[in-house]
């Protein structure tokens, strides 16, 4: 990786960790309106809202809630922002020790 810390780093993990994300907590949600989708007309139901208190999702299928689920705004936002900001800061402190290591200065 040469002498600099490379940007790639962050950013492919960033999108790894929204991928991921994504498949843990959105795949229930999406495996189970498919279900609810496929079957004859007017048997299931889905239902989102969003509120002032925050998101939820409701699907029925042949009148048997097979999922529900809600979270705050401030949840979601919490899952998609900080494991990647936390990351982010790592890189940004790692590459200001090396580019502090690697100064002449410190060679002397």
């Amino acid at each position: 990786m040469g002498e600099r810390r490379s940007i790639r780093v962050p950013v492919v993990g960033t999108i790894a960790y929204w991928v991921v994300a994504a498949a843990v907590k959105l795949g229930p949600a999406a495996l189970a309106i498919y279900r609810a989708t496929q079957g004859p007309k007017g048997s299931s139901s889905v239902n989102a809202s969003l509120s002032g208190g925050g998101f939820s999702l409701n699907v029925i299928e042949k009148g048997v809630t097979t999922y529900n689920a809600s979270a705050s705004l401030m949840v979601i936002a919490a899952w998609v922002a900080l494991p990647p900001l936390i990351g982010w800061i790592a890189w940004a402190v790692l590459r200001k020790k090396d580019d502090h290591m690697s100064s002449p200065a410190h060679h002397g």
